[in-house]
């Protein structure tokens, strides 16, 4: 009866290795499986960050540009003013001489008429 206590009591030794065994196989696999879908995971996370990165230089550039813009715009305007006023200044002196000259050879025409 003691055999028999003894023999019952190392097949349940065995079945519990063979369950442990089976149990550390079981989690290990899942933990494999784990780890994959982890990796894909983490994987997907880090194309995500890496588009809303190039996604964001993309914003910064076109930000860039346009405040880069308005202050190109209004350096030109300023310039064509500067030029205008320059060319309006030129074109009023030009007209001014013209004139001067013209009413200095009337005046020296009606010298010479009025002598005659």
């Amino acid at each position: 009866m003691l055999e028999q206590q003894l023999e019952k009591t190392r097949v349940m030794v065995l079945q519990a290795e063979r369950d442990r065994a089976e149990a550390l196989r079981r989690m290990a696999a899942l933990q494999a499986d784990n780890t994959h879908v982890d990796n894909a995971e983490r994987r997907s996370y880090i194309d995500k960050i890496s588009d809303l990165e190039r996604e964001q230089l993309k914003l910064m550039a076109t930000q860039t540009l346009a405040q880069v813009t308005p202050e190109m715009l209004l350096g030109r305007l300023l310039i064509l003013c500067a030029l205008l006023v320059y060319l309006s200044t030129s074109v009023y002196m030009i007209y001014r001489s013209h004139f001067a000259f013209a009413r200095k050879e009337k005046a020296e025409l009606g010298k010479l008429f009025w002598r005659s």
